[in-house]
This record gives C-alpha cells, sequence and structure tokens, in this order.
C-alpha cells in the first residue's frame, strides 16, 4: 500500500494549502463584509441622530443639546460623536470614548477588528445656521464571525476531505490491487506456476497491463512447455544411442560416477564388449551385415549378462559396449564373461566368417577412481586380444594395472623396451610321436626397474602408440645374440607382430640382417596371431616377403580368425598351430573333430604342418594324433625351459 499512502500525502499536502487559502480568503471576506455593514450601519446610525438633535437646533439649548447628544451617543456603540459649526469650524459638543485595550498583536487587531471610517452629515436650523454632525462607531469584532464562517467552512471541508480520502483509497487500492496480482503472478512464473489474473476495473493503462500480462503468462507457459519438450528430446538423444537406443557414453560415465560417489557403498564389475573388427565386417559384407551382427551382439549380451531396468547395457563408443554390475563376486564375473564368450563362439557359427568380439573385465570399489577404473578395463581387452578365447579378467591391484601404469604413453612404451632387461625361454613343439622336436618357440620376458612386464601387454601397448616394431626388433636382437652364443634351440619360433612389417625401415632393416644371418633366417619360423594378421590388407606380400628371406611363416591360434579358409587357400602359410579350444572341446563338441579333420587335410593337401597348441592332457594328445596333426605343443608335452637348460 505505499502508493496510496503516497497519494494520501500528497493530497493531504494540497488540501492544507486550500484549507489555508479558504482560510485567508474567509478572513479577507468578513473584514470586507463588517467593514461594509459598519458604513451602512454608520450612516443609519448617523440619519437617526440628526432627526433627533435637528429639532434641537432651532432652539440652540445647549445644555439640552448636549444632553440629547449624550444620550444617543450612549445608545449606541460611538466612539466619536462631534458637532461643529460648519462656518466657523467651532466644536460645540463632542463625545469620544477611547478604544479598549486588545490582547491581540496591533496588526492582527487591525485585521480582526477594522476601524470603520467617521461619516458626516451637515444641518441647518431655521436661522439658517449650518452644523456639521460626526459619526464613528467603535470598530467591529470579526472574531466570532469569522470562526462561525470557519467552522462552517471546516465543516463541509471535513466532508469533502473524508469523500476524498474514501475515493483516494479506492483508486489507490484500484491500482495496488492489480500491480501485487502481477508481482504475485510475477513470482509464480519463477517457479513454473502460470496463474492467469481476473479482468480488474482499474485505470485504462493498468487493465491494459493485467491484459497484456496475461498474454505473457500464456506465452511464456507455451515457451516454457515447448523448451521442457525439446529438453526432454535433447536428453534422450543425449544419453541414449540413435542406431541401438541404447545408453550411450555419456550416460555411461554418469551412471558409473554415480555408483562410485553416491553414498552407498558399492563393490562391483565393469565389462566391456568391442568389436574388433566392425569395420572390416561393415567394409567387406556390407552395413546389412554388420548391423545384424551388432544386433546379435547386444541381444546376445543382454540375455546372457540378465540385463534389467538397474543394469543397462551401453554403447559407449561405435565398436564397444559395457555394463555395469553392482555387488557382484569377482568368481561370478569371471564365470560370467567365460559364459559370454562361448555364447559368442556359438553366434559366430551362424555367420560365414568368424567375427573377432573381446571381452574385458575387471572390478570396482566406491571412492575409486573413474579413469583408473577404465585403464584397467582397457588393459584386459588389450590382453583379451592377445588371449586364445578373446577374453580377460583384471584384477584389482594386479600386476597387469601396475605395469598399465607404467605404460601410459609412447615415451614410456620405448623407454620400457629399450631399457628392460630381457630375459626369453623355449618351448618344445614335438612331433606327433613325441620323441623329436619340430622346432622351439622363444617366449620372453621383460623386467623394466624390477616389475615384471608381461610381453603380450607390451606388445599391445606398442601396436596401440604405433612402435611395435621397435619390440620385435629387442626381441630379434635378442634371439640373434643367443644363436650366436649356441644357446638356441633350432629351428626356433619367432612371434612377430603384423604391424611392424608394414614399417619400412624395419623391413629394410630386417632385409639386411637376413643377408648377414643367412643361416639363422633360415632356422627361424615367423609366428602371426591369426587375427592379428587378419586385419592387415597386404597380409599375403607379408608372408611372401619372409619366406623370402628364407624363413618360414606359421599362424598361432588357428581357427579363431575370419579367415581361416581364405588364409590357407591365398596366403601360403607354411605351419598352422590350431588353437587349443579346439582340441579341448573335443571331449563335449563332436562337431569339432569334422572341423578339425577337414582343416587338417586340407592343410596337408597344400602342404601345410599342422600342430595342435594347448595339449595339456593324455586325452588331449591322442585326440590330435588321432587327427592327423603333425605336431604338439603344450604343458602335457613341454614346459618352457630357460635358455641355460636348453641342451639339457
Amino acid at each position: 500500500m505505499g502508493l496510496a499512502r503516497h497519494l494520501i500525502s500528497l493530497f493531504g499536502l494540497f488540501l492544507f494549502s486550500v484549507l489555508l487559502i479558504v482560510s485567508a480568503a474567509v478572513i479577507f471576506q468578513g473584514k470586507k463584509q463588517a467593514e461594509e455593514q459598519s458604513i451602512l450601519q454608520s450612516e443609519y446610525l448617523l440619519r437617526l441622530i440628526a432627526l433627533n438633535i435637528e429639532p434641537q437646533l432651532n432652539v440652540l439649548d445647549k445644555s439640552e443639546l448636549e444632553s440629547l447628544l449624550a444620550q444617543n451617543a450612549k445608545a449606541v456603540p460611538v466612539r466619536l460623536l462631534a458637532l461643529t459649526v460648519e462656518a466657523t469650524d467651532d466644536l460645540f459638543y463632542q463625545y469620544y470614548q477611547k478604544q479598549e485595550h486588545t490582547v491581540y498583536p496591533a496588526i492582527l487587531a487591525q485585521q480582526i477588528s477594522p476601524v470603520s471610517l467617521p461619516i458626516r452629515t451637515v444641518l441647518t436650523n431655521q436661522q439658517g445656521q449650518q452644523f456639521v454632525l460626526t459619526l464613528q462607531l467603535q470598530p467591529p469584532v470579526l472574531v466570532p464571525f469569522i470562526v462561525e464562517l470557519l467552522v462552517f467552512h471546516f465543516c463541509i471541508f471535513v466532508v469533502f476531505l473524508i469523500i476524498l480520502i474514501l475515493y483516494i483509497k479506492r483508486f489507490a487500492h484500484s491500482i495496488t490491487q492489480p500491480l501485487s496480482a502481477l508481482a504475485l503472478q510475477s513470482k509464480a512464473l519463477s517457479h513454473k506456476h502460470y496463474p492467469v489474473l481476473k479482468a480488474v476495473k482499474s485505470v485504462k493503462e493498468v487493465e491494459s497491463l493485467v491484459v497484456a500480462h496475461n498474454e505473457m503468462t500464456e506465452q511464456v507457459k507455451a515457451m516454457i512447455s515447448e523448451l521442457s519438450e525439446r529438453l526432454e528430446l535433447a536428453k534422450k538423444s543425449l544419453y541414449k544411442d540413435e542406431l541401438t537406443q541404447l545408453g550411450n557414453r555419456r550416460l555411461f560415465i554418469a551412471q558409473l560416477n554415480q555408483v562410485l560417489f553416491e553414498n552407498e557403498q558399492h563393490a562391483g564389475a565393469l565389462v566391456f564388449i568391442r568389436l574388433n573388427q566392425f569395420e572390416v565386417i561393415r567394409q567387406q559384407e556390407g552395413f546389412q551385415v554388420a548391423r545384424a551382427f551388432m544386433e546379435d551382439i547386444i541381444h546376445l549380451s543382454q540375455l546372457t549378462l540378465r540385463q534389467d531396468a538397474n543394469v543397462p547395457l551401453y554403447r559407449v563408443n561405435e565398436y564397444e559396449f559395457a555394463c555395469i554390475l553392482i555387488d557382484v563376486l569377482q568368481d561370478d564375473v569371471i564365470d560370467l564373461i567365460k559364459h559370454l564368450a562361448l555364447e559368442f563362439v556359438e553366434l559366430q557359427n551362424r555367420y560365414q566368417r568368424k567375427k573377432q568380439v573381446l571381452i574385458g573385465a575387471t572390478v570396482f570399489k566406491s571412492q575409486q577412481s573413474l579413469s583408473e577404473i577404465l585403464i584397467r578395463v582397457d588393459d584386459a581387452l588389450s590382453m583379451a586380444k592377445k588371449e586364445p578365447h578373446l577374453y580377460h579378467f583384471n584384477p584389482e591391484n594386479s600386476m597387469l594395472s601396475q605395469v598399465s601404469a607404467i605404460l601410459k604413453s609412447r615415451e614410456a612404451v620405448l623407454q620400457v623396451i629399450e631399457e628392460s632387461v630381457l630375459n626369453f625361454c623355449q618351448q618344445k613343439v614335438m612331433l606327433s610321436d613325441q620323441l623329436n622336436v619340430m622346432f622351439a618357440e622363444v617366449l620372453s620376458a621383460f623386467e623394466f626397474q624390477q616389475q615384471a612386464i608381461p610381453a603380450k601387454l607390451l606388445q599391445s601397448q606398442a601396436e596401440k602408440f604405433s612402435c611395435v616394431e621397435y619390440f620385435d626388433k629387442r626381441i630379434i636382437e635378442m634371439v640373434k645374440s643367443a644363436y650366436l652364443k649356441n644357446d638356441l634351440l633350432l629351428p626356433v619360433s619367432i612371434n612377430l607382430s603384423p604391424y611392424s612389417m608394414m614399417d619400412e625401415k624395419f623391413t629394410n632393416w630386417l632385409t639386411d640382417l637376413s643377408h648377414t644371418y643367412a643361416d639363422f633366417f633360415s632356422s627361424v619360423i615367423w609366428e602371426f596371431d591369426e587375427a592379428s594378421l587378419g586385419q592387415i590388407q597386404n597380409a599375403a606380400a607379408i608372408v611372401h616377403k619372409l619366406q623370402s628371406l628364407g624363413s618360414r611363416v606359421a599362424v598361432d591360434h588357428f581357427g579363431m580368425g575370419e579367415n581361416t579358409l581364405k588364409m590357407l587357400r591365398l596366403w601360403h602359410i607354411d605351419i598352422i598351430k590350431i588353437d587349443g579350444s579346439f582340441i579341448h572341446d573335443l571331449g563335449t563338441d563332436r562337431a569339432n573333430w569334422s572341423f578339425l579333420e577337414t582343416i587338417i587335410q586340407l592343410a596337408h593337401s597344400l602342404g601345410i604342418i599342422v600342430v595342435c597348441e594347448q595339449v595339456e592332457s593324455e586325452q588331449e594328445s591322442n585326440w590330435a594324433r588321432q587327427l592327423g596333426v603333425d605336431g604338439l605343443q603344450g604343458f602335457q608335452i613341454a614346459h618352457p625351459m630357460s635358455n641355460f637348460n636348453l641342451r639339457s
């Protein structure tokens, strides 16, 4: 009600000014009327007195005339009554009454008690003598008269003031009420409420303001509603993958952060699934086949991982999917990814060519670093690529995690390759009669600052940072030195990355080395992982290049890649090492027997030597011999031996 108070104060000041002006006007008007009435009264009394004394002027009895004049003077409020002879100006009679002392100041007394002017008249007796009669009345007291006028006007003023105040209040209320409603409506808008004001009766401008504000409220409501809908759509697009309708990487990171740093303490696991050759599938077999394969992987993953609303599957990038498992045991996670890997193998049997699917998993606890967990699961994927079953579990505080912290950059990987203490051992590959050695595979071990570095992880990180040629060069130099010292069991197989052969400097170095040590190269078998070699477009050229240097070429984990038959037909491999999973599963899956039998017969028809690796029992070695393999490798055949015991 601030406006009402201001209006009342303003109008009060105005009315006070009007009151002063009216009061002054009333005093002035009362004085003027009193003076006029005093003049009229003086004239009237002067005529009466003149009529009373005129007969006595003929007699000129001074005593009687004075007595008569005194009587007239006392009968009326006379201040001055004088009779003079006009001709001589002699005073015949004079009555004067001095004005009483007033309590008012002189100036104020003059205003409220004005002095009346003396009035004269000429009288003539019978003798023709003329007299002047002068009369001056007492000044009239104006206070009662003025007070009466003021009281009358004050009453009128009070009535007018009351009416005016009521009008002002009503006028102010008609303005302040809609303004207050507008203020409340504005506050409501800030809290996403949209009240509509009723039409008000006020000044035209305020009525227009209310109407405009209601229109604005409706527009704001419509705009907020539209923005909310857009926000929901944006949120869905922001946190949902368009192709698969799964949660995307943003949602995955947000959910994992919530699990790690919410109030409740959780221990869980993170499982990643990587379609390692998705781009190759899309290019070679078309988008429809690649998409169908992806959808099958998603469906199978959801079924196997027992997905529900609380444990969704996320598509974290184009080729990777993730799942957050809460409050699970480490052994359960390992069993789960093993089962998932088997399901993927069965799924791939429906496709013409195998598609490499990697599974990596790790465990975590609340308050752990998000980046640390993601690094661990990425390391697990890197190791899965080197594993026969294409899955790997990386436990918390494992040596793999410690080593991964060391191999975090290209410079660090190069430093480890150059400065590590490099040791090696050999594992014999025996002929199927288990009496004679076919060749021995070199197994290397790196040690950096008293920390053992797994060769598979170091090779994987070197491939990641495009410096794997340094890794392979270091191993070849070590094996060559052992050869020169006669500490090597020959022939020898050395694992080689196909990415090294794509480096021109490395191939030139290897060519020069073969010219210097031709006898050594004739005893070397270069081993490639089938899945890795299958990702290289000029794989056949790489095989031919190494064979031209006088060496033989072998393929490890044969049967696990997607180019199995193509490799046999086009790459002209010398030796294939069948993955041990086929031998392990012969007891439960007789379909593997027909598959292996066909592959072995086809390889023999092409002049390719067949080795069965990872033979771990007498039963498996018997199965391998029945299938007709040429060589056997595994713990049941021979354990790895250090270079000091090679001759023993």
